[in-house]
């Protein structure tokens, strides 16, 4: 059983050591996101109407090494008044297969989502075949207009759609509001439209389950499955930013899990990420 991570935050330096972790724990392929840490500044530069433009440096060298191992995905900001080219150039690009919006994380940019000011660089990146990973926690049924939008795009609600674990500051959402089990249901409730799947990451903390194996996520995980299907759950570990949680616990969980099949693992732990995103496997 192949297993590739569906997301994998990467800064300068560590690149060997990031490789030798995933050959201990068998992980042959990773999703990567240029993150430096939270509260680090991160790679880019400042336009002229303030926006700080995003590049993944990092990334882009993994990538250009390692072809057969690591993907990735862009952040973008819709502020950015040439972010059409950015769309265009990261379509050409090897290795670059979606784009993150991340409106969960700021109320403006969160009241922009609601207001469709999305649609755009969203319309470039399904024109150009790019996947679109949307960071929208607690706030899951506002990007019900887009999927109805753009039928042929391919979106994927990070981190179970849940309300976020950590705190973020005063521009942000409120901070560790605590698990909401019922919210879960608007979360899989989306389910219905077809072009979205979900990524099921940071659920320890979501749910505060917090002792491994992490046997109270059972009930959520397969309330997921049944509503998305194995072909649109995709397991990513966030490992660097997964508070009191090892990569490999983050993993084996699954990969031991005695009430998944085989076949359920397969798709969970990289089939579906593969699929969705139009990564092939290296033949």
């Amino acid at each position: 059983m192949e297993i590739v991570d569906a997301q994998v935050h990467v800064g300068p330096g560590g690149l060997e050591s990031l490789i030798a972790s995933m050959n201990a724990l068998g992980i042959s392929a990773a999703l990567l996101d240029e993150f430096w840490g939270i509260g680090a500044g991160q790679p880019g530069y400042r336009l002229p109407n303030g926006v700080w433009r995003l590049t993944s440096p990092t990334v882009e060298v993994a990538q250009s090494l390692h072809p057969d191992r690591f993907a990735y995905l862009q952040r973008l900001d819709v502020e950015d008044p040439d972010v059409a080219t950015t769309v265009r150039r990261l379509a050409e690009s090897p290795g670059a297969l979606a784009i993150r919006l991340t409106p969960g994380l700021k109320k403006a940019e969160l009241q922009a989502f609601a207001e469709g000011r999305h649609r755009a660089v969203v319309a470039q990146a399904v024109e150009a075949g790019l996947a679109v990973f949307v960071m929208i926690q607690g706030h899951v049924e506002l990007l019900a207009p887009y999927l109805e939008a753009f039928p042929s795009g391919r979106f994927i609600i990070d981190h179970c759609g849940m309300p976020l674990e950590f705190p973020l500051g005063p521009d942000g959402p409120p901070t560790d509001p605590g698990p909401d089990f019922a919210y879960f249901q608007t979360v899989l409730a989306m389910a219905k439209h077809p072009n979205v799947a979900l990524k099921w990451s940071h659920a320890q903390g979501m749910f505060k389950e917090t002792a491994f194996p992490f046997r109270g996520l059972d009930r959520f995980l397969l309330a997921a499955l049944a509503a998305f299907g194995k072909e649109r759950v995709i397991w990513a570990s966030d490992a660097s930013t997964s508070p009191g949680a090892r990569w490999g616990d983050l993993l084996y969980c699954l990969r031991a899990h005695p009430g998944l099949s085989d076949e359920d693992k397969a798709w969970i732990l990289g089939r579906a990420l593969r699929t969705w995103i139009g990564w092939p496997a290296p033949s």
